[in-house]
Order: C-alpha cells, then sequence, then structure tokens
C-alpha cells in the first residue's frame, strides 16, 4: 500500500518528536542500561538542553527514543523555551 503526500507528512511530524538531544552524561548512563544505540545516534555541532536531564548541553548527540521515556515529552522547542 503506498501512503499519500499527506500520510508521509503525518509520519514524519510524528516522528520528529522522537528525536533527541542527549548531554555526555546521560549518554553514559543510556548507553551502560541500554548498549550502543548504533545508528539511532548522530552527532551534530548543536548546543541546547538534554531531553533527559535538561542540563545544558554542547555535546552535539542526538539519539531516537519514544517521547514518553525522556523529560521533554517530545517537545524539544517548548522544553528549551523553558531554560
Amino acid at each position: 500500500m503506498r501512503l499519500t503526500e499527506a500520510q508521509r507528512m503525518r509520519t514524519v511530524l510524528r516522528m520528529a518528536g522522537w528525536n533527541h538531544r542527549i548531554c555526555n552524561l546521560c549518554w553514559k548512563e543510556y548507553v551502560r542500561q541500554h548498549g550502543e544505540p548504533g545508528r539511532q545516534a548522530v552527532r551534530l555541532l548543536d548546543t541546547g538542553y538534554c531531553c533527559f536531564c535538561g542540563h545544558k548541553t554542547d555535546s552535539g548527540i542526538f539519539i531516537r527514543e519514544d517521547p514518553a521515556n525522556v523529560g521533554c515529552g517530545g517537545t524539544i522547542g517548548d522544553h528549551e523555551r523553558d531554560h
């Protein structure tokens, strides 16, 4: 079954909430608990707030995780405005 353009856009928007910034300390703990996530993690030159602990970070690490499992709840923009 092929998806319509509107269905593809809804999927992309829904999955955007699964991309989370993570600081080095939370990253180490995540890897300790879950193992290396492989291709899910991406490093970028970026500064913002860790979606797991809320502290400012320049680690540049983003990981895909269910929004229900992180502090920001998938609303990275709202999370950053709170700081």
